[in-house]
């Protein structure tokens, strides 16, 4: 409807609604006719006053009408406004007496002056605004979804007059009708109005209630209201559809509101979505109305998961931009000297801006164009970038190979023109040595060969930022210069969890905070350039300044135009054999592949050595390039130093395979001569003709024609979207990821949840320190810092959650990034049926080739001499390794690491690499070296307080010690490790285990990293326990009558050297305590189950106890040394016992405070 035929009709408005308001509700929101008719109301007056005033709660005088100081509050109510409501879902769908009143003339709040839009009946529970659909539109929402109606005038005469048909009771009792939540009546309306079933909340936290008490503590669980409870039903799909705001406080409480109603919803078996729009609609009616209904058709096709949205909400970046452009290069620096008319340096992004005119803030070519206002266009001679000198923490936010590494190159020249050092810190030595190539700094090695040293500032791996280092690192030198964190996300997750930089983490941490404090408290600069910026790094800086710092943020919302774009071949199988059968094809028909996998050791068959050699047999004739962290760093090997000069090497391969040794801070672009040879023809037709064209002269193109990746579960999703940019050119991509990321590759206990990863972190850190002061009094006088650095922790957890939900939605979460980015996503043609049995043959040729490759690399590490002590310091110092050297370094780690008398065989490296070390050491300290083992933690504790003066960080420091999970995992299977003994699933000692493992699943995921779910069984959960150790109980067979037949098991002593091992270690350990002079501390055995942690220590001597556990058994009758009484053991682990007496309590004690009877 028109304004014209408003303006004619006044006389024929609904609900006598004013003008004004009928077109806010009808253009201005896009509801249909037949909403506003039957939910908006003008309202003015009493009239308006009553629909308000409802609760019984309200302070009245004595004739009932409410007091005048309230009515004082609403007065402005009198002068009009209209009023929506809906229906009731909780009362028999019956007209809902509780709805919003818009006023005319709206007030203001008492707190913070800001205009109150919307009123609701004050002191009455709010609830959810359910319109009133009409026919019409109730056909059209069931078409939209496929579902059929059975609306006809039978059905409604044989419906019951108690419970008409309505359409809200079809969609409660219709799952398969998705529903939408929004915030405000009249988006709902206009959601409606487009064909979806959509109900309003007031506010975003409407959707539930948490108890509180009077002082505003959470006195019980969150609950669904009533209302939105009975759309809760497993499998329905619920959308979330709440405003797209620019302002950080109200997004990260949307973020808040979604997540918590939204797993809410889940954990009724609700399937919930989140709709995601552009930021140039606020809200959905807004969409809706400026680029129609099929823009948000659109945006509830692509809505995403409620888990993948929560990642994605985690690396927002919610600062207001200062600087925001929309062009394909970032651009320069005002003031900077620009180069012009060079080819090679317009790929490069140093200048042209060759993207076409994108509306700026257009996040997608594809959005509907429905009623869209012109927007302004970039300009193709961008602008350049005005950074002010006042700028102090400067973020550089832009897609990758638009000109970031070009604009750092003039922010170094500058800087260097002015005076002033410049650090660049990376977080890997190869790709620092050629990001400093480009910018115009020496690398670190670099500074003796440069005639200015050190004065100008060179680049750094963030590993080497503390004193010990080749750098002599001291942050107290570097004022008032300019900090570069390229990469900044990858840098500092880098910084806070590489096991690169633990033995220093603790003063690399301290000297970042340090320099980053000196610069920005000074006339320095930090800037951090990364292509997903996000608030994680930003709020890291300014957390460690400690002073308020406001941030200089440049966005570069450019996104590739559609001919730009990559189209990603997404193969979802359980392995990458049909991607890897294809890439031969590929290479086949003439192709020349860039190949990047997620691991490059012989013993994974997809690994880059691996897939290098199956290449070489399939094709002898073509040149291969392997790059990897030991090629690169080979002298023997033809990619030793290659990264700083890929551009010119690479044209020399047909085939490159790459590890993530490059996956960021590289730029591919090297190209090579094409002619088309079908245009020959064509072209000699045309000089015929006497016509001049430029068909076949010679065209440049990218080297490499395609992209191929192999992501297994390694890297993070993000690196995974690095890896696949690293070449620049718009050439197809083949991805390979794995459905879930590897266990050990997730972050503390695996937890999403920040304050859930902290407090696991602290809670392990306090009972590690705890246990081991408890036992070795004189730890007591370390005064250790168990909270230094907060703002590192929280930065920790907060990437740390992001790492671990993406790593639960691996494929997803990399699939979803990259449709983020503009890139359209496809499935591989379907195989036929003889394709499946070439698929099985790459498989087992490349598994035959790892096992071959990798036997040979186990015997010739075995075969390697051992290096002498100071030998082997030279050889983990050394940056460029043979082949040879890598080999003896590896032989010298494993005979310190098993002891010089044991036999370093093929078996033994196998076995190592396998995480064999790992499980005998603590089987060595849960056994024959248990009186070492309280000595051997006690002397970590106290070197890493010597070493970093007292303070702890708490994610390493929970890695190095042994006791308390040790003691956790004593407590369950100590008495399992006894030859000849047979157990069965029925066997109530095996349940007394699965009872306590049920029952502190927390602290064993925590401790122990052991995921126990309710399905497992207690022979499951033993055998979990167990292999921790390297240990199972072996099946012998099954007995029991027919029909109960179970499965028999025992334990056998391993055969596999692990004794020989242990002895030695036992030698080490007495000599060295003998050496030492010092006491063995005696660890008790106490069980750390719940409220057992206090039990009193032991009674009997070593010998009696032993004797005495041995002999407790199911059945046996015992004295309770703390009641009277007899009891019967019920069941035993060895160290815990259920013991019940006559009266029939069951309790569970210390096996050490029982005596037998």
């Amino acid at each position: 409807m028109t304004q014209q035929f408003i303006s004619d009709h006044k006389q024929q408005l609904l609900n006598q609604l004013t003008f004004a308001e009928y077109q806010e509700l009808q253009c201005g929101s896009g509801i249909h006719p037949d909403i506003i008719k039957l939910n908006f109301f003008h309202l003015e007056g009493n009239t308006a006053l009553d629909r308000l005033f409802i609760s019984d709660k309200l302070k009245r005088i004595n004739t009932g009408a409410v007091s005048y100081n309230f009515l004082k509050r609403y007065r402005h109510i009198e002068a009009g406004g209209w009023w929506v409501s809906g229906i009731d879902v909780l009362n028999n769908y019956y007209d809902d007496l509780w709805g919003q009143f818009k006023p005319t003339n709206p007030r203001l709040s008492a707190d913070k002056g800001k205009i109150i839009k919307y009123e609701g009946p004050p002191k009455h529970p709010t609830g959810i605004i359910a319109l009133k659909v009409s026919r019409r539109i109730w056909h059209a929402v069931a078409r939209l979804n496929n579902i059929k109606l059975f609306l006809s005038p039978l059905a409604l005469r044989l419906s019951s007059r108690a419970t008409p048909i309505s359409f809200w009771s079809w969609v409660v009792n219709n799952p398969e009708v998705p529903l939408i939540i929004t915030e405000g009546a009249k988006k709902a309306a206009a959601l409606i109005s487009a064909g979806y079933a959509a109900i309003a909340l007031p506010g975003i936290f409407n959707g539930y209630r948490q108890p509180k008490d009077e002082f505003g503590r959470h006195t019980g669980l969150a609950k669904l209201i009533p209302q939105l409870q009975v759309f809760a039903t497993p499998g329905r799909k619920v959308y979330f559809a709440f405003d797209r705001d620019t302002k950080a406080s109200t997004i990260a409480n949307v973020k808040c509101a979604i997540a918590k109603t939204g797993k809410l919803f889940v954990l009724a078996g609700v399937d919930v979505k989140v709709i995601r729009w552009p930021e140039t609609a606020k809200g959905v009616d807004d969409l809706i109305v400026r680029h129609g209904a099929k823009a948000f058709h659109q945006a509830y096709s692509q809505a995403l998961s409620l888990s993948t949205w929560l990642v994605q909400t985690q690396v927002q970046l919610t600062y207001k931009a200062n600087i925001q452009v929309n062009r394909r290069y970032l651009g320069s620096l005002r003031g900077a000297e620009v180069r012009l008319g060079d080819e090679k340096t317009e790929r490069r992004g140093v200048l042209k801006d060759i993207s076409k005119c994108i509306p700026l803030g257009t996040p997608s070519d594809n959005w509907g164009t429905e009623k869209t206002s012109p927007s302004p266009q970039v300009s193709t001679s961008p602008s350049p970038l005005h950074i002010p000198d006042t700028a102090k923490l400067i973020g550089l936010k832009s897609p990758k190979g638009t000109g970031k590494t070009h604009l750092l190159e003039q922010i170094v020249d500058r800087a260097t023109k002015e005076g002033k050092w410049v650090l660049l810190l990376t977080h890997r030595i190869q790709l620092g040595e050629a990001l400093c190539q480009r910018v115009g700094l020496p690398y670190l090695t670099e500074i003796k060969t440069v005639e200015y040293g050190t004065v100008l500032g060179y680049g750094l791996c963030i590993d080497s930022l503390h004193p010990n280092s080749g750098a002599r690192f001291n942050a107290d030198n570097w004022n008032d210069g300019i900090v570069i964190i390229d990469e900044a996300e990858q840098v500092i997750w880098h910084l806070l969890n590489s096991a690169t930089c633990a033995s220093e983490r603790v003063e690399i941490l301290a000297q970042f905070k340090t320099l980053i404090q000196n610069n920005l408290s000074g006339d320095g600069q930090v800037y951090l350039a990364d292509a997903d910026l996000s608030d994680v790094a930003i709020d890291y800086i300014r957390g460690l300044a400690g002073f308020h710092v406001e941030p200089f943020v440049v966005v570069n919302d450019w996104q590739p135009p559609q001919e730009q774009r990559w189209i990603v071949h997404n193969y979802e199988d359980k392995n990458p054999a049909r991607l890897v059968k294809d890439l031969v094809n590929h290479i086949k028909t003439g192709g020349r592949p860039f190949i990047s996998c997620s691991a490059q050791k012989l013993k994974s068959s997809w690994g880059t050595q691996n897939l290098e050699s199956y290449l070489e047999q399939q094709f002898p004739n073509k040149k291969i390039l392997r790059i990897d962290s030991e090629t690169v760093a080979d002298p023997n090997h033809r990619a030793y130093g290659c990264i700083a000069y890929l551009n010119e090497i690479l044209p020399n391969y047909d085939i490159a395979i790459a590890s993530p040794s490059i996956e960021t801070g590289v730029s591919i672009e090297c190209e090579r001569p094409d002619r088309c040879c079908s245009e020959v023809p064509i072209a000699f037709n045309l000089l015929l003709q006497g016509i001049s064209s430029s068909l076949v002269k010679t065209k440049r193109v990218s080297h490499f024609d395609s992209v191929w990746a192999i992501a297994q579960g390694v890297q993070t999703a993000d690196s995974i979207r690095q890896v696949l940019a690293r070449i620049r050119a718009s050439v197809p991509r083949y991805l390979w990821a794995a459905k879930r990321g590897l266990h050990k590759c997730m972050v503390g206990n695996g937890a999403t949840v920040k304050k859930a990863l902290i407090a696991s972190t602290k809670n392990k850190a306090s009972k590690n320190i705890q246990y081991l002061q408890q036992s070795d009094a004189s730890l007591s006088d370390l005064d250790l810092d168990i909270n230094f650095q907060p703002e590192s922790l929280n930065t920790w957890a907060k990437r740390g959650c992001y790492i671990n939900l993406t790593m639960q939605n691996y494929r997803n979460s990399i699939v979803e990034g990259l449709m983020r980015e503009g890139h359209f996503i496809t499935a591989p043609d379907e195989p036929q049926t003889e394709e499946f049995d070439l698929t099985d043959e790459v498989e087992s040729q490349l598994k035959q080739v790892a096992e071959t490759k990798y036997q040979a690399e186990c015997s010739s590490i075995a075969d390697a001499p051992i290096p002498t002590d100071s030998e082997y310091q030279k050889l983990k110092d050394k940056r460029a390794k043979t082949k040879s050297e890598r080999w003896s370094e590896r032989k010298g780690n494993l005979v310190r690491r098993y002891g010089s008398d044991i036999s370093v065989t093929s078996e033994l490296v196998q076995k190592d690499d396998e995480g064999w070390y790992g499980k005998i050491l603590s089987h060595y300290y849960l056994t024959v070296g248990r009186p070492y083992l309280i000595e051997r933690d006690s002397r970590q504790l106290r070197a890493i307080a010597l070493y970093n003066q007292n303070r702890l960080w708490l994610p390493d420091f929970n890695r190095s010690l042994l006791s308390t999970p040790l003691r956790l995992l004593e407590t369950l299977i100590v008495g399992l490790l006894k030859p000849g003994v047979q157990y069965r699933g029925s066997d109530r000692n095996l349940g007394l285990i699965a009872e306590l493992a049920h029952a502190n699943q927390r602290e064993l995921k925590t401790f122990l990293g052991l995921t126990i779910v309710e399905s497992d069984t207690p022979i499951k959960i033993v055998q979990k326990l167990l292999s921790l150790l390297g240990l199972k109980l072996t099946c012998i067979g099954r007995l029991g009558s027919r029909g109960h037949r179970e499965r028999v098991y025992t334990y056998e002593p391993p055969n596999d050297g692990r004794s020989k091992i242990f002895a030695h270690w036992l030698q080490r350990d007495s000599a060295f305590i003998q050496t030492e002079s010092s006491t063995v501390s005696n660890l008790s055995s106490v069980s750390t189950i719940g409220k057992d942690n206090n039990i009193s220590q032991p009674l009997d001597s070593k010998t009696e106890r032993e004797s005495k556990q041995h002999d407790l058994q199911p059945g046996a009758i015992v004295e309770w040394l703390k009641a009277k009484g007899r009891w019967i053991v019920q069941a035993t682990t060895g160290i815990v016992a259920k013991i019940k007496n006559t009266q029939g309590k069951e309790v569970l004690v210390n096996t050490q405070e029982l005596k037998l009877c």
